[in-house]
């Protein structure tokens, strides 16, 4: 009863799906402890609309995870799944974060100083999304049966604080038919919160805003960098063939790392227990949902004692 007039708050308040708690933490983090928002026009972006269309790319890397994880385990997928997740062998686990702290290493860095916190990898995963049989009507409903969403395809915000965001890779190239992430953006959560009577996941009108939902479709390697906690997404339909990406979650690291080392940092999480990091445990991603007021104050004051400057 206590979470639910939690969420409500959030919703009557400030015209935002996540909790209250979660809210009051993102403010106070953004007054003690984030550094400049405008210095990097990326990240400028990001913190004004919540998610960015980044110019950093990996081809490499999206060719490996494609050669070695996806066609290999091709053949093994059931038939009549709406989605699989692949399986990250141990061999390739190094290379991957080669790969990425590379190629991805210095948008890290500028996020890195603009949480004014180190940050670490909580969870990897390859994923593909199937068609769906559901009629398009289904979803146009208010009220909506959750055993009936195949792969978060109800819009919706991860509950969690805002220092823990999202990286999607689209392994291949993607149209609207393959079923892109819809998201909008800060500002236009609030307005489709507002206009479609939104109580959560499962219960709200359906009428997207007209030029303000954002798909991610493009070419093979185009990345997205989310703050899904303020952000309504969901998965888009797939109408036809399928959808692979890479999900990359982030934690910002309330706790001093000495190095300067950027890849000791993205994987802080990965050296303690990196199957927690490959096989979606989700016990590090836990650490950024704080489970009342007291432990939410708790952490935040952990993040004001171990920020960079």
């Amino acid at each position: 009863m206590i979470s639910q007039l939690n969420k409500n708050l959030g919703i009557t308040l400030f015209k935002n799906p996540n909790t209250l708690n979660y809210i009051l933490f993102d403010k106070l983090y953004s007054l003690f402890v984030l550094k400049d928002k405008t210095t990097e026009n990326e990240i400028a972006e990001y913190h004004n609309k919540g998610f960015v269309k980044t110019n950093y790319t990996s081809p490499e890397l999206v060719d490996f995870v494609n050669n070695n994880i996806i066609f290999p385990q091709e053949k093994n997928i059931k038939d009549g799944l709406s989605s699989y997740q692949f399986p990250i062998d141990k061999h390739y686990r190094k290379k991957i974060l080669e790969l990425f702290t590379r190629d991805y290493g210095d948008l890290i860095n500028k996020l890195e100083k603009y949480y004014n916190n180190k940050i670490a990898i909580s969870e990897i995963r390859v994923k593909r999304n199937f068609p769906i049989n559901e009629k398009p009507e289904y979803y146009k409903q208010q009220l909506r049966d959750k055993s009936k969403e195949p792969y978060s395809n109800y819009y919706h915000v991860d509950y969690y604080i805002g220092t823990y965001f999202k990286m999607f890779i689209n392994l291949h190239d993607v149209n609207e038919n393959n079923g892109p992430l819809n998201i909008y953006d800060i500002s236009s959560t609030k307005q489709f919160v507002q206009l479609n009577n939104y109580k959560n996941r499962n219960n709200y009108n359906v009428q997207d805003l007209k030029n303000k939902l954002y798909l991610n479709t493009g070419k093979k390697g185009k990345t997205v960098i989310a703050n899904t906690t303020k952000c309504l997404h969901r998965a888009g339909n797939v109408c036809k063939d399928k959808r692979d990406i890479i999900f990359v979650m982030f934690g910002v690291v309330p706790e001093k790392i000495k190095s300067s080392n950027l890849n000791s940092s993205l994987d802080y999480y990965e050296k303690q227990n990196p199957e927690d990091v490959w096989t979606h445990t989700g016990n590090f991603t836990k650490l950024f949902k704080p489970k009342n007021l007291r432990s939410t104050i708790k952490l935040f004051l952990k993040y004001s004692k171990s920020k960079l400057i």
